[in-house]
Formats: structure tokens, C-alpha cells, sequence
């Protein structure tokens, strides 16, 4: 699976892409793409909801879509507003930009090792044999 960009070297992995695609299925578009297409107050006003909410769903109208590919116009309008292209489906667009979630760094810390009980085992008392 592709690799989604975000800003000029930063990448989002394959489960990154599939969480952020969970996430964006029960949501609805917030923001219709016309026949004006990707205008300065329809780039600000993603960008306004990008800050908002992390994650947008947007909706390209036939209209736009005469003016290219789907693919080519979330990539163009991720590139716009900052953020990364999670998924075009159909006539959508998933946006993200948010922080991504880092693990701390752990080193493993080797545990106790128990000292064997001598005395347990000589306490141990074995009852008849079993057939």
C-alpha cells in the first residue's frame, strides 16, 4: 500500500492510513467541490477545519471533476491546505493533519532471576504411583 505524504518529508505508514480510514468512515463531508474548484476561500476554509478537527471528509462534485482526475485533485488540495491525502473514494476526499501518535522509546530491564528454594524441594513428598 502507498505511503501518504505530509509536508515535505514526512510520511504516514500502512496502519496509520488504515486507522485514519476507520476513523473517516462514519464521517460526513463538510465541504463540497464545485465548478469554481479548489478556490482560495474553499482551500481556507478546509484548512480552517483541518485545524478543527484533524480529519475532513470532502466531496468533489461532477463539476469538478472535469478538471481532472480524483486522485490528482486530493493530492493537489492536500498539498494546498498542508495536510495528508489518506484516501479518494468515489467522488471523496479524506484529509488529515494532526500530530502523529510516538512511542517512547523502552529499553527492556532485565528481570530478577529467583533463586531456586533447595528446602521446598526436599519438603516435597511424593504420595504412591498412579496407574
Amino acid at each position: 500500500m502507498a505511503k501518504a505524504r505530509l509536508g515535505p518529508d514526512m510520511q504516514l505508514t500502512s496502519a496509520e492510513i488504515m486507522d485514519l480510514r476507520r476513523q473517516a468512515h462514519d464521517l460526513d463531508p463538510i465541504l463540497q467541490v464545485g465548478k469554481a474548484g479548489m478556490s482560495d476561500a474553499v482551500v481556507e476554509e478546509i484548512t480552517r477545519q483541518l485545524k478543527r478537527r484533524k480529519l475532513v471528509k470532502v466531496k468533489l462534485l461532477r463539476s469538478a471533476l472535469e478538471a481532472g482526475a480524483r486522485k490528482d485533485i486530493g493530492t493537489e488540495l492536500a498539498a494546498k491546505t498542508r495536510s495528508a491525502l489518506v484516501e479518494v473514494r468515489g467522488n471523496t476526499v479524506v484529509l488529515w493533519k494532526g500530530r502523529r501518535k510516538t512511542q517512547p522509546a523502552r529499553s527492556p530491564e532485565p528481570r530478577p532471576v529467583p533463586e531456586p528454594d533447595v528446602d521446598r524441594a526436599a519438603r516435597r513428598v511424593r504420595g504412591p504411583a498412579r496407574l
